[in-house]
């Protein structure tokens, strides 16, 4: 006996269009693998806000990341360490600033430039300290050196919107700002700069919510039990069942990830959204629900419009591992920024101000 509850393979009866080019199991495909299997599952329903609780969303990338010669991604502080006379001068620099003494700060960050004239993080410490002085067009001159030679350094890609939207230019700030919003996703003081920065371009952050809202936890007698909530549960039913099929299951990653170029973490997620949306948008259209999930529905309309794997990584991957931005290419991150700005902003007008 696979799953308890076999009511639920009554539940659907369509199959799922390929995504972006890939073939995914369908609810009906997922439910039938479930019962088949030679596990054990057990579908309960707990308190929905003990399982989102179970979402974590508060990892913090570290200051400084970059990637080495070798491409692994380390920091500037690790390699500033190496060198005894650097580091030294860093922290006198620091603790220089953190006093109110930009003479001396100064003088170390430009002693510090000589030994490491491409090092983001100093220019961006220069740059802050400039800006400090009224100097904006020197600032502005680091920052921009400081985000070529390292685009994933989210501090300089933030400060270089905010000189850019102290100069004037909000449109040219929201770009570098979406950038440093997406490079540490789960920063509270960037997403404060993301919004005013939107509403300096007459726009703002649509805060749908999407948290799902599920578990699978390991039982006695090798069996999972797979948690839903009570109010919104059978909303997320098919996603924890295909969660299950990826984790327990015997083989799938392995023959779901088979001739795929893409990582099996977005493939997953692929999948299990996809199902999600099918599974929804069947309920909804048996039931007719008076109050339809936001973020389910912007879900559907990004699969629509190819954007699902942007999906995936804005509301999913990124707010659990954010440090996973930095192994994306330069295009994946122009797609994320276009899908925060089509999906997560509005533009502001009579209409939507009381949105």
């Amino acid at each position: 006996m696979a799953l308890r509850c076999l009511w639920l393979l009554t539940f659907l009866t369509f199959g799922l269009a390929p995504l972006d080019g890939q073939e995914f199991n369908s609810p009906e495909q997922i439910l039938q693998i479930i019962q088949d299997s030679k596990l054990s599952y057990e579908l309960r329903m707990a308190p929905d806000d003990s399982l989102r609780a179970l979402q974590h969303r508060d990892k913090l990338v570290a200051p400084g990341a970059l990637r080495d010669e070798r491409q692994i991604l380390t920091s500037y502080r690790s390699v500033m360490k190496a060198d005894s006379t650097a580091d030294s001068l860093r922290q006198e620099a620091e603790r220089a600033f953190a006093k109110g003494d930009l003479g001396m700060a100064r003088d170390r960050y430009l002693k510090l430039l000589e030994r490491w004239p491409v090092n983001s993080q100093i220019l961006t410490a220069l740059a802050k300290l400039y800006t400090a002085e009224g100097k904006q067009d020197q600032a502005y001159l680091l920052l921009r050196k400081a985000t070529a030679a390292n685009p994933i350094d989210f501090e300089a890609q933030r400060y270089l919107a905010r000189n850019l939207q102290q100069s004037g230019k909000a449109d040219k700030a929201l770009e570098h700002i979406a950038l440093a919003h997406l490079l540490n996703r789960n920063d509270a003081d960037i997403f404060r700069d993301l919004q005013a920065i939107l509403a300096a371009n007459k726009r703002e952050y649509d805060a749908w919510d999407f948290v799902p809202i599920y578990s699978i936890e390991d039982a006695a007698d090798h069996r999972r039990n797979v948690l839903i909530g009570r109010r919104q549960g059978l909303h997320w039913m098919m996603y924890a069942m295909c969660k299950a099929c990826w984790a327990y299951e015997p083989g799938y990653k392995e023959q779901q990830s088979r001739d795929s170029d893409e990582l099996p973490i977005m493939l997953e997620e692929k999948e299990c959204l996809a199902n999600l949306a099918m599974s929804y948008k069947r309920r909804r259209a048996r039931q007719q629900e008076a109050f339809p999930l936001q973020g389910i529905e912007v879900l559907s309309q990004a699969i629509a419009d190819l954007h699902v794997d942007t999906f995936a990584l804005y509301e999913l991957i990124l707010p659990r591992d954010p440090e996973f931005a930095m192994q994306l290419s330069k295009p994946t991150m122009k797609r994320l920024v276009a899908y925060l700005l089509r999906f997560r902003s509005y533009e502001r007008n009579e209409e939507t101000m009381g949105r």
